[in-house]
């Protein structure tokens, strides 16, 4: 079976608060980057699987994202990038 190569982008859904985040943006703008306009958190996680092809390998990597990865209710999972290996 080919293998796959996936990276997954974890981000909070639009209206949910990043506490994270803006702390993160305050500080910025106290320590001189007030260019910066906006900034929010979130996770990257790098996976390797096996699947028959590559439509089989993003069925697997949205269940996985969907209930592993994330949390549905906040946040949400992309795959940004997927090459067989």
């Amino acid at each position: 079976m080919p293998g796959y190569r996936a990276r997954f982008v974890i981000k909070r859904k639009k209206g949910v608060l990043d506490p994270e985040g803006t702390t993160i943006f305050e500080a910025m703008g106290k320590l001189g980057y007030g260019y910066v306009k906006n900034l929010s958190t979130g996770k990257i996680f790098d996976i390797e699987l096996e699947a028959v092809d590559t439509d089989s390998a993003r069925e697997r990597l949205k269940e996985i994202g969907q209930k592993v990865l994330s949390n549905p209710v906040i946040e949400e999972a992309v795959v940004v990038e997927l090459e067989k290996i």
